[in-house]
């Protein structure tokens, strides 16, 4: 879980309070009294504990402790199915990733493909990666077909429409106005300069994103351990979409056609989680 969220819309956008979340020993006990299933590792001796809480509302929280003494808890929601996903994990918890999207130069070879820009994001899954030995060079990464990639917002405005954000947040004169949503769909990771260092930067790394795309619909939810509102977004950014996590307060409400950009906190699931929780997704 990234640190100094108290300052920022994550703990709203998540329905919970964060009077509550500062008194993080009593809140973990809670979430693991609270945990619906407890999901084994292939090689379990890798692992103390590591056990999720999924919410009705479809927030999840998976608190994890490594045999190398990693612990934390990390939350997000369940995300938009569908992306092939390319990822990586670097340390307990959190992996690199990137999305694997068809290859315009060859449109009838749906195996071909190209890689987006690379970026970190916090696993809700951990166990489900294996855990790098040595150096940290990609060798343990996997290829998922349906992987499940979400956010959730720690800084983010709503816009009237992809025009009026161009005009506020790009250089326009260096733009076609054509090219403006595969802007906005990039997502930019700003501790991704560590990735080619990354066994002295661990500290340095992090799930947090610069990120947007056209709002396609909103939902209010209502998180079951607080009673408190939220909304999940369903974002278009071009090729992929995104499940955002919002603030039920945040102010213009969006709605479709909406653009809706700034920071968060990228997380992601495989389908095999999906499957191991069957029946208790919202």
């Amino acid at each position: 879980m990234s640190e100094g969220l108290g300052t920022t819309t994550y703990w709203d956008s998540l329905g919970f309070d964060y009077g509550v979340v500062d008194k993080y020993e009593d809140f973990i006990n809670l979430i693991v009294r609270k945990a619906q299933t407890e999901v084994r590792s292939e090689k379990p001796e890798d692992w103390e504990t590591c056990c999720y809480y999924v919410d009705p509302s479809g927030v999840i929280a998976c608190v994890f402790m490594h045999k190398n003494g990693i612990s934390d808890t990390n939350f997000g929601i369940f995300g938009q199915p569908g992306t092939r996903f390319y990822t990586f994990q670097v340390t307990p918890g959190l992996g690199a990733g990137q999305y694997l999207l068809p290859d315009p130069n060859s449109p009838n070879d749906p195996e071909a493909v190209v890689g987006s820009s690379p970026f970190f994001l916090e696993y809700l899954d951990p166990l489900a990666y294996p855990l790098p030995v040595g150096e940290i060079d990609g060798r343990f990464g996997q290829t998922f077909a349906d992987y499940r990639l979400s956010a959730v917002a720690t800084q983010m405005e709503v816009y009237a429409d992809l025009d009026t954000w161009a005009q506020k947040v790009l250089d326009t004169s260096r733009l076609d106005p054509k090219d403006y949503l595969s802007v906005l769909g990039e997502i930019d990771s700003p501790s991704i300069e560590y990735l080619d260092t990354i066994e002295d930067s661990l500290d340095k790394v992090h799930g947090g994103a610069i990120l947007g795309g056209i709002c396609l619909d909103v939902e209010e939810r209502t998180n079951a351990l607080t009673g408190n509102k939220w909304l999940c977004a369903t974002l278009d950014q071009g090729q992929v979409q995104l499940k955002l996590a919002l603030p039920a307060n945040i102010s213009p409400r969006p709605v479709p056609g909406n653009v809706i950009f700034g920071r968060a906190i990228l997380s992601g699931a495989t389908e095999r989680w999906e499957e191991g929780l069957k029946g208790l997704l919202p």
